[in-house]
């Protein structure tokens, strides 16, 4: 603060004190309620109660109740979790379905299908291999999809999602050159009564991102769902 004379006032330095436990008593004592605006400092407070080498009752029954608590907090976050990875499932659900009874062709709809996955975080890769396609490699190297029967005998056999890391020659076969750089995978046979029709296969480069207790419910309708598009809509 400047003066009249033109002089810089000085001001008085604000002295700092510790509080004490005499201080906190003093005012705890000066605000009975103080808890009751405060009850979730509560749960936190520690009261043993002396009893010698015994533990009270009351001291135990503290325990369980701050036991149950934290409990109860750890399965509402995994609530949380899992109802925000539902929303989202259901809105990749959503899109693809939408996406797939739009396609006219094979093309679009392995397009669509590998452009919804590689939009997600994580999923590095995407094939949609359909029977008696032929795809070509980078080296001009052509070897026709029709022997995903042969080559992904054991997923069709199982009927169902595999996870995990598969084996190199499959990897390649789906992939193509960008195989190396796939750690884990997943692969979902497409059929339609019995018959094999394709194999949609999703890989990321992270170690374990696709492993064997992934719940594979979410890609096994998905797999269904494109079964039944390319019987129906685009047979005809």
């Amino acid at each position: 603060m400047t003066t009249e004379t033109g002089a810089v006032e000085q001001l008085p330095e604000v002295a700092t004190t510790e509080l004490d436990d005499k201080d906190v008593a003093a005012y705890l004592n000066e605000n009975p309620d103080f808890f009751l605006s405060h009850q979730d400092l509560l749960a936190d407070l520690t009261l043993p109660h002396e009893s010698g080498t015994a533990v009270s009752l009351l001291e135990r029954q503290v325990s369980l109740l701050r036991e149950r608590n934290n409990s109860t907090r750890a399965q509402l976050g995994s609530l949380l979790a899992n109802a925000n990875k539902n929303d989202q499932l259901f809105a990749i659900t959503r899109r693809l379905i939408l996406a797939l009874l739009r396609a006219q062709s094979k093309d679009q709809l392995a397009e669509d299908v590998r452009r919804t996955f590689t939009d997600q975080e994580n999923i590095d890769a995407c094939a949609l291999v359909l029977a008696a396609d032929e795809k070509e490699w980078a080296d001009g190297e052509h070897r026709r999809s029709a022997d995903i029967s042969r080559v992904f005998a054991n997923v069709f056999r199982l009927n169902h999602t595999h996870c995990g890391k598969p084996e190199s020659g499959q990897l390649e076969f789906l992939f193509g050159t960008a195989a190396d750089t796939i750690r884990s995978s997943a692969i979902c046979p497409i059929r339609m009564d019995g018959k094999p029709l394709g194999i949609l296969a999703i890989g990321s480069n992270r170690n374990e991102y696709f492993n064997l207790d992934l719940d594979t419910l979410f890609l096994d309708f998905i797999g269904n769902v494109i079964a039944a598009v390319l019987e129906g809509q685009l047979s005809r």
